[in-house]
């Protein structure tokens, strides 16, 4: 007998077609016969992915062995039997960041059971630990009475905290330091992003400035000017640690460097006093007298005290 069925043939109905060695001692009728194959049962193993951040691609597992069965996928709707040509695609989809993407499948074959198998299954990313800390970092002290401190060295990929870690500032987009600071500790750490989680953070102590004394009270050397308009009067003794004001201290200039006298000095009160710095405030002012006439004038200050008095030599 033939048959056109075949060890890899689909399921389905077959005719066999006898035959016979036409022996002359007997009569034959030949009737052909049916062949059927049916289906084979299908093992479906599919699983999902549960993992952190690495930088590669992953997706969930259909397994169907070494049957022709196909796979379709879909990450927008629910396959079913109506949709899976139109809406379903043979690339299993893939995902990278961090994250939760729902993957449909459905599998279609002719020539196993059960037929069909649908499902879905889950791609879950987490963020992974970002062990990248926040380094050279350096600060500024504070300025008495203000809130001048600044912490140079951050970028726009962290942020900051006063208060303990209870509320976070991400440092503005292309900044390099972060300013208006008070004494106390700042917390400085990478942000959370796409694929990883907050980084340890580093606290960063602001000190405040120190205090320091007035100038010396050892008296200053004054040269009194020619005239009461004239600008020739000027200060001796000086250094260039400090600066003064011939204003009453709305603004201020600093003694030039290796100076020891300040000139050009119009008649009136100066005041003086050493310049504040990184370390330092500006100390208290010391007021001296510049008069207009003949002669130098010495002037010496009371201790704790503002008065002065005057000695022409």
């Amino acid at each position: 007998a033939s048959t056109t069925a075949t060890n890899t043939a689909a399921v389905g109905e077959y005719i066999t077609t006898p035959s016979w060695n036409e022996n002359p001692n007997y009569e034959a009728t030949l009737v052909d016969g049916k062949y059927f194959i049916t289906r084979t049962g299908l093992s479906v193993t599919v699983s999902g992915y549960d993992g952190t951040y690495d930088g590669e691609d992953h997706s969930i597992t259909v397994d169907v062995g070494d049957s022709d069965a196909v796979v379709y996928y879909s990450t927008d709707k629910e396959l079913t039997k109506d949709n899976y040509k139109q809406d379903g695609s043979t690339t299993n989809p893939v995902r990278r960041d961090a994250g939760k993407t729902t993957v449909y499948y459905y599998v279609e074959t002719a020539n196993f059971d059960p037929q069909p198998v649908s499902g879905s299954k889950e791609i879950n990313i987490a963020k992974a630990t970002n062990t990248a800390v926040p380094e050279k970092l350096t600060a500024t002290k504070v300025s008495s009475g203000t809130s001048d401190a600044v912490i140079n060295g951050v970028n726009d990929t962290m942020e900051y905290s006063t208060d303990g870690g209870q509320t976070w500032t991400r440092v503005p987009t292309g900044a390099a330091s972060v300013t208006g600071l008070s004494t106390g500790e700042v917390q400085v750490r990478y942000v959370e992003s796409t694929n990883y989680k907050a980084g340890a953070a580093v606290t960063v102590t602001i000190l405040a400035k120190d205090d320091q004394a007035a100038p010396d009270s050892t008296a200053f050397i004054v040269t009194r000017t020619s005239t009461s308009i004239e600008k020739d009067g000027s200060i001796n003794g000086v250094n260039d640690r400090m600066e003064y004001s011939v204003d009453g201290g709305r603004t201020w200039t600093k003694v030039p460097a290796g100076s020891t006298v300040i000139t050009g000095l119009g008649a009136g009160n100066v005041l003086i006093r050493y310049a504040g710095n990184a370390d330092y405030n500006p100390s208290p002012a010391v007021s001296v007298k510049v008069g207009f006439g003949s002669g130098e004038l010495m002037v010496y200050f009371a201790p704790d005290s503002d008065s002065e008095y005057d000695q022409i030599v």
